[in-house]
């Protein structure tokens, strides 16, 4: 990975504001109610320009000033966030643009409600041009023709709305809103015709039997090139007096976050925060999952490869950029067809929802030319190849020259390819994921942002699984994320964590274990070509980074992550395996180079113990060592790793306890781990109760990334290199180790949430975005309750961190628009910065989806069900189907409806499945949590009945009113792989 750089301003300061103030006002009415009061306090030093209106105040020589009347002069007033009782107008109310409260006998301060910002000018709201909103009514008149005839070149087609109207068609004809793009001899003993249907935003391409009707079908994220218009974004500068990016910048809370909870009442979607923030630019890797080989396509169109720069100047000259290019449409083109400055729109998005198949138009209006791409790397080509298909659309846009179809690959120039080798290679894409993904838990999310986030969902999972070679974990692409290129690059566990909790989550335990297996057998020593010096159990990175203390690059944390993910993948090859010998096999081939690690991790905390500090030090006990890759140099007894080590050796040593008539001869090992655990558990909450910083009520207020005395709280998580690493990625993991007591949890969370920790939603780092491991925040929000955070940042990051039409994601992004405002800005001065896809954050949208419908917690044997479901979804309806769980399967399905009763109250109808996985150990007969919100968010509405329909397999155990959780225990299985059935039905009112 590129090490993040800090600015030479590592918090941007809220610039000072012009003011407009009219100092003769009649008739001016204020509202206090929308400040605070300090009374006996004054803000100092006067940020900005302060500026004082009437002639009040100071003393009895002077009217006492009316405050009402003051507050009006500052709601018209630009950038005004405080006031005083001397009529002193304040650009800046709080310590991160430089103001301070101090003592002041007479003075009283009211700010701004809830955190010091100026009131904003509304936001124009953003259309998704990539799921439009004419879709599902165009989506009716979609039906493919009937094929009654075919031949190598031609169709014959009947009229799908049954009016008896034929045509024969040759390929490029068009019939019935269709055009014919080419037919395939010899598909299972028939013919088999490829249609493809344009709207302006949208289309869809349809794979038709001569015998059979429509086989396959293929939604394009893209429409017509004459319909291609993308939102500008450039009327934020202007907006709150042209400091939209600096408030963004430096208020103390997430400004853009606030705002879209203001738009939503607390429950954001993805629609709401499109508005705030330029899409990144879709850069999208192709490539099939075994080759080394992959590519990028940039959002012009050109195709890189993937392990070395993708950047394309795309911006205002036609440039290939740096990088190795295979593919340029602008030399495939007719001569002089390509603008001289680019394309005035691009727009990129996925083929068949979720495949790697990358439909990328451009227009340029003003010659009213254009042209449209579509390119992806077939699973099928051993070359490891990819196939493009491309056309000019002439001054006429959309009437379209032919389509020309090529073979493109790194080691030799494209060469054409036939019409039926594309589409059929398409079609095998298509069947191969469809197959792949054919047991994964299946989700049912209401209307286009519901379809928009399954797609999300399983396209991470696809992009991310595309981006291995083969089981070798790749942590991205472009020059700075493609690991391959480095010895044993892929030991990151951040990106073999994403992909394999997903597939656990979804069920997909086969290809988890392959993956999880590769990592044990090749990173953890001694394997093949460990490093000489390095300790047997130690996790190997080879010489990613020779210059690390003890040769390891990344943290510490990374021990106790695996065992845990490990102790996942084990339960579930015992419970899920229909022949247990397979899972009994896997378990028995890797339970060894698992306890290696787990081993390692002992003795290193046993080194702790005996080498360290004396009881009652704040480090007593406590791990030293490496906190992350990039800050490898500066080793200390962090939380986040200690957090790890704990979690890590309790979720190992009770596998090993739960599995001892299976392993008896590491019953003894399970032990020591379990209570070494325990007595480190003891020493890790001792320490942080010497080093947080509690206030005068004794409540915790601050918990410090570090084992010390006396750390000052970070006056913003920007503040310096240790509070980025900090918000980034300590606070994270150790909030995903789930060791926090509530209150520490709670407080960790509160303070980086306002003290510039995020934008919208998203993790901050330093003057830019980084949501590489936000995963854990997810987490962490859910399990304590704080809905709104966790909606802010599941749909901040849909919007404003991935490509909003290819599911793409890297691992730092600018906040700010590029200079035309269609997009956001590169990152570094070698402008690879911000495009450069990598895993862990593609994979962010898939891991929350399957946590808002079906969540596990540590320590508990909980299942919380519909925990993360925001209102909206309540009236139409969601579930999920095949949810794996430790415990086992969980089909959920919830729907509110108005009763018949009292006006305003709902009736909420659950419905779920749980089968016992069986796993030794771990319980058959779990407590489920069904978390029931109704669609209205009035506050007022309390269940007042349940029934329950369970027969004597389930009762309700009691009831959480302040959250809506019924709880319900499941008081007999009927065994493995038997399924347990409930209905519940609750009345809200």
């Amino acid at each position: 990975r590129r090490p993040r750089n800090m600015s030479a301003a590592a918090a941007v300061v809220l610039r000072p504001l012009p003011l407009l103030l009219v100092l003769v006002v009649t008739a001016v009415t204020g509202d206090l109610s929308s400040y605070r009061e300090f009374p006996g306090k004054d803000l100092s030093p006067c940020v900005g320009n302060c500026t004082r209106v009437g002639n009040c105040g100071y003393g009895t020589a002077q009217p006492q000033c009316n405050a009402t009347l003051i507050s009006a002069f500052c709601d018209a007033t630009c950038g005004c966030v405080a006031f005083n009782n001397n009529g002193w107008l304040k650009l800046c109310g709080n310590e991160t643009c430089g103001a301070f409260f101090e003592a002041a006998a007479g003075v009283t301060t009211w700010i701004r409600k809830p955190y010091g910002l100026p009131r904003t000018e509304p936001v124009p709201a953003v259309d998704d041009v990539h799921y439009p909103a004419e879709e599902p009514h165009e989506a009716l008149n979609t039906t493919s023709p009937s094929v009654l005839q075919a031949g190598e070149q031609w169709a014959l087609v009947a009229d799908p709305s049954g009016s008896g109207q034929q045509h024969n068609l040759t390929v490029g004809e068009s019939a019935f809103g269709v055009v014919l793009l080419a037919v395939i001899d010899g598909w299972q003993g028939t013919e088999l015709a490829v249609f493809e249907r344009t709207f302006a935003r949208w289309g869809v391409l349809t794979f038709v039997s001569a015998r059979g009707g429509e086989v396959a079908r293929f939604r394009k994220g893209v429409g017509s090139v004459a319909g291609l218009a993308m939102p500008n974004y450039k009327h934020l500068e202007a907006n709150s007096c042209g400091a939209y990016y600096g408030l963004v910048h430096s208020a103390p809370v997430d400004f853009i976050g606030q705002n879209i909870l203001n738009d939503t009442a607390g429950e954001p979607s993805f629609a709401a925060a499109i508005k705030y923030l330029p899409p990144q630019r879709d850069y999208a890797s192709i490539g099939a999952i075994v080759p080394y080989q992959k590519y990028s396509v940039s959002p012009d169109g050109r195709i890189k490869t993937a392990d070395g720069p993708i950047y394309t100047p795309t911006d205002a000259a036609d440039a290939p950029g740096p990088g190795k290019l295979v593919f340029d449409p602008s030399t495939v083109l007719p001569a002089g067809f390509w603008p001289a400055t680019n394309w005035t729109f691009t727009k990129s998005a996925l083929v068949g929802r979720f495949l790697r198949v990358v439909a990328t138009i451009g227009s340029d209006p003003a010659s009213g030319k254009g042209f449209e791409q579509v390119a992806f790397a077939p699973a099928s080509e051993s070359s490891a190849s990819a196939f493009v298909r491309l056309r000019a659309v002439g001054s006429g846009l959309d009437d379209a020259d032919t389509y020309m179809y090529f073979n493109v690959s790194a080691d030799a120039a494209h060469s054409p390819l036939s019409a039926t080798v594309f589409y059929q290679a398409l079609l095998n894409e298509g069947r191969l994921w469809n197959d792949t993904l054919s047991n994964a838990a299946s989700y049912s999310l209401p209307d286009s942002e519901g379809q928009r986030q399954i797609d999300t969902s399983y396209g991470a999972l696809v992009a991310s699984l595309s981006l291995y070679v083969d089981l070798q974990p790749n942590y991205g692409d472009g020059a700075d994320y493609w690991s391959p290129q480095v010895n044993r690059g892929g030991s990151l566990p951040f990106q073999t964590i994403a992909v394999n909790q997903n597939l656990l989550d979804l069920g997909l335990n086969a290809l988890a274990a392959e993956r999880v297996g590769w990592w044990f057998d090749n990173y953890v020593c001694p394997a093949p070509s460990c490093p000489s010096g390095v300790a047997d159990g130690a996790i190997s990175t080879g010489d990613w980074e020779d210059s690390c203390p003890d040769k390891f690059a990344d943290a510490l944390s990374d021990y106790g992550e695996m065992m845990d993910l490990w102790v996942r993948t084990a339960r579930a090859q015992l419970g899920y395996n229909t022949t247990n010998d397979a899972g009994l096999s896997w378990v028995t081939d890797h339970l060894p180079q698992a306890t290696r690690l787990a081993n390692r991790a002992y003795d290193l905390r046993l080194a702790a113990k005996t080498n360290g500090s004396a009881p009652g030090n704040v480090t007593h006990g406590l791990i030293f060592g490496s906190p992350e890759h990039d800050t490898c140099h500066s080793p200390g007894f962090y939380y986040h790793n200690n957090a790890w080590f704990i979690r890590g050796l309790l979720e190992f040593g009770r596998f090993l306890r739960d599995n001892a008539l299976l392993f008896p001869e590491y019953q003894k090992q399970g032990q020591l781990f379990l209570s070494e655990a325990e007595s480190f558990r003891v020493d890790f909450e001792a320490s942080l109760n010497l080093s947080v910083t509690r206030d005068e009520n004794g409540s915790v207020v601050f918990v410090p990334p570090i084992a010390t005395t006396g750390t000052k709280p970070f006056h913003t998580m920007t503040e310096s290199v240790v509070a980025s690493y900090s918000n980034f990625r300590y606070f994270s993991e150790l909030l995903g180790a789930d060791i926090l007591s509530g209150e520490m949890s709670n407080a960790l969370q509160d303070f980086r949430e306002t003290t510039s920790g995020t934008v919208s939603g998203i993790t901050r780092w330093s003057d830019h975005l980084d949501d590489m491991p936000s995963s854990y925040y997810l987490a962490a929000s859910l399990r304590d309750n704080r809905l709104e955070r966790f909606f802010l940042l599941q749909y901040g990051h849909m919007a404003n961190y991935m490509g909003r039409g290819t599911w793409t994601a890297t691992e730092q992004l600018p906040i700010n628009a590029d200079s035309n405002g269609f997009f956001r800005d590169y990152l570094w001065s070698y402008l690879e910065g911000g495009i450069d896809e990598c895993i862990p954050s593609i994979m962010l949208p898939a891991i929350a989806t399957r946590w808002q419908l079906v969540l596990e917690r540590y320590d508990t044997d909980t299942l919380w069900l519909g925990k993360g479901a925001p209102r909206r979804w309540a009236r139409t309806g969601f579930g999920v189907r095949g949810a794996a769980t430790r415990f086992g399967l969980v089909d959920l399905q919830v729907l509110m409806k108005p009763t018949s009763g009292s006006a305003g109250s709902e009736l909420a109808q659950v419905k779920v499945r749980f089968t016992a996985a069986g796993s030794p150990g771990v319980s058959t007969t779990p407590q489920l949590a069904v978390v029931l919100r109704p669609a209205s968010s009035g506050a007022s509405l309390q269940p007042k009945s349940i029934v329950l329909q369970a027969g004597s397999q389930a009762v309700v155990a009691g009831m959480d009113v302040s959250t809506g959780t019924v709880f319900v225990n499941i008081t007999s299985s009927p065994g493995r792989g038997i399924p347990v059935d409930l209905q519940l039905n609750a009345t809200f009112a």
